[in-house]
């Protein structure tokens, strides 16, 4: 019984040594691995411009809508939502929709 007792204390001694060896290796193998570099973030410019009241107003209104819905977007996304929508117009329908844009004065007001 001792002799038994003790092969098979062995036979398990050399199965644990071999997987701790296989995981050693195994985490040797994955830390000399080079990962590709992740890009940080997309990079966000900020910007200012101008506009009607009305377009603001407008803005809020597709908010709401939005809203209503159960989804909340800010002045932002609704903004570049609009320019992604504009992307996908031909070329005769994107100048239609830009010469009904209210034309306003550029630059900052001077008090």
């Amino acid at each position: 019984m001792t002799k038994n007792f003790t092969q098979q204390l062995k036979v398990s001694s050399a199965s644990a040594e071999k997987a701790t060896e296989k995981r050693f290796e195994t985490a040797q193998q994955t830390l000399l691995q080079k990962k590709p570099k992740k890009s940080t973030t997309k990079l966000v410019v900020r910007d200012t411009f101008s506009m009607p009241e009305m377009d603001l107003a407008k803005i809020e209104e597709l908010r709401n809508k939005a809203l209503k819905l159960g989804h909340v977007f800010n002045k932002s996304e609704v903004i570049r939502g609009g320019l992604l929508t504009l992307c996908t117009l031909s070329p005769e329908q994107l100048v239609q929709s830009l010469q009904k844009v209210e034309r306003v004065a550029t630059g900052r007001r001077r008090p």
